[in-house]
């Protein structure tokens, strides 16, 4: 808008045949001015439309496949019978370790503060211990590593059976 009237200003300043060629001058100028700062801005849009969408991939879970091998004829197996309630309390009450480890990597990579949440992927032994822990979208190697190390040490209650897997959605919260 300020473009168009700085070139009509100018146009009718030049076609009148009045004023000095100081005025016409400073006019042609701001007019330059005018459009370097458009194209600065639309500069600066598309770079925060990129970073926008680069945001809200990054909050896209996107599952990896998993390998389903056949069991040897003459092994029996005994599904596990872990209740998920169970696995929720202690979830719920260990999550201030997987916060710590959160809250670390934060200082050392501020952008993860962009990522509100990770989904653990994990299995419970009948012994009730975790294995096997990852998580998914990857955000950064050394917070997984972190969490995991964590997860490992909880202690759910024991079961019978084969082992149980699981996802927990871990929100991602610093305080």
């Amino acid at each position: 808008m300020r473009s168009a009237s700085l070139a009509l200003v100018l146009c009718l300043s030049a076609c009148s045949g009045g004023g000095d060629d100081q005025q016409k001058a400073k006019l042609a100028t701001d007019l330059v001015q005018c459009r370097n700062d458009l194209t600065n801005l639309k500069e600066q849009v598309a770079e925060a439309k990129a970073q926008l969408q680069k945001a809200l991939e990054a909050k896209t879970c996107l599952l990896e496949p998993v390998d389903i091998k056949a069991a040897n004829a003459g092994q029996k197996h005994m599904e596990g019978n872990i209740a998920p309630e169970a696995v929720m309390k202690v979830v719920k009450q260990n999550s201030g370790g997987l916060r710590a480890c959160y809250e670390k990597a934060l200082k050392r990579k501020p952008d993860l503060q962009y990522v509100s949440a990770v989904t653990a992927k994990f299995q419970i032994e009948n012994t009730g211990t975790a294995k096997g822990v990852t998580f998914a979208p990857h955000t950064d190697p050394e917070m997984e590593r972190c969490m995991a190390q964590t997860m490992e040490k909880w202690r759910f209650p024991t079961f019978q059976g084969d082992p149980v897997a699981f996802e927990q959605p871990v929100n991602l919260v610093a305080k």
